[in-house]
């Protein structure tokens, strides 16, 4: 069955990424250097878009 899409409907997105780390007191960030540790970060991100479908004979 083929169908043709007319314009989008509906979009949304989602996305999931950790946070910034916090340090415990503000004096202890004032005495040290800015950490920076090698390894990875997963950013998750999702998309929905609706379509109206056209009707026969557009």
């Amino acid at each position: 069955m083929e169908v043709a899409l007319g314009p989008p409907t509906e979009a949304r997105s989602d996305t999931q990424f950790p946070g910034p780390r916090h340090l415990a007191a503000r004096e202890f960030a004032m005495d040290v250097e800015t950490p920076i540790e090698p390894g990875l970060q997963t950013t998750t991100a999702s998309v929905t878009i609706r379509y109206r479908i056209l009707e026969e004979g557009w």
